[in-house]
């Protein structure tokens, strides 16, 4: 009678080594995909924050434009500006003669006024940027139109007349085409007929940056 005969076969375990290999591929993998989808939230945030940016720009395009519609042509006085340089950069200011209502940014104004779009000091303590804002001045009397509309330029911008439209700016410039010139000019003072035929504004956020630029006409 022939013996029973038992055969084990035992099976070939991993090694240390191929279980500390497959843990370092497993990390490899997971630290790919990590950065692969941080790289795309945050190309989705850059683009979502371009996106907003281009709209306040377009949005105060728009509200600059609507105003220069507003403008009369035998208007003496109805546009005026200012052109300065602050730490090596444009620091620029534009003033116009306003009649009440959306154009001031509100439904309730009364009499007449100049705005002023200017920059100011950012109210965030961290880096050093300026927010771009429109201040309201009333227009007492027909008489001194031009008196207020320089105040306009140089007034303390600290009141509640400053309306903040822009925040983190590093540069504003402005500059006039008018008839009878081939180049963008700086001259800041128009009468009656003599306003320029189109205003060009340059904003930078970074002042190393493209600026967004936006021509507007004036009537």
């Amino acid at each position: 009678m022939a013996a029973n005969r038992i055969v084990i076969r035992l099976r070939r375990a991993f090694t240390l080594l191929e279980v500390m290999l497959s843990v370092v591929i497993l990390a490899m993998v997971g630290v790919s995909i990590y950065g692969f989808v941080e790289l795309n939230i945050r190309a989705v945030q850059a683009s979502a924050d371009h996106a907003k940016q281009d709209a306040s720009f377009r949005g105060l395009a728009a509200l600059l434009q609507a105003q220069l519609n507003g403008l009369q042509p035998n208007q003496q006085n109805a546009l005026h500006g200012q052109a300065h340089i602050f730490q090596n950069a444009a620091s620029d200011e534009v003033t116009w003669f306003v009649q009440p209502g959306n154009g001031l940014l509100t439904k309730n104004a009364s009499g007449e006024y100049f705005a002023t779009i200017t920059l100011r000091p950012s109210q965030n303590p961290v880096g050093n940027t300026f927010e771009l804002g429109m201040q309201r001045i009333p227009a007492l009397s027909a008489n001194n139109q031009a008196s207020l509309a320089a105040q306009g330029s140089t007034a303390s911008k600290g009141t509640d007349d400053w309306v903040r439209l822009l925040d983190d700016i590093a540069a504003f410039e402005v500059r006039y085409f008018r008839t009878g010139i081939t180049s963008w000019d700086q001259q800041t003072n128009w009468t009656a007929p003599a306003l320029p035929r189109l205003v060009r504004m340059r904003i930078w956020k970074k002042i190393d940056d493209a600026p967004f630029e936006v021509v507007l006409n004036v009537p």
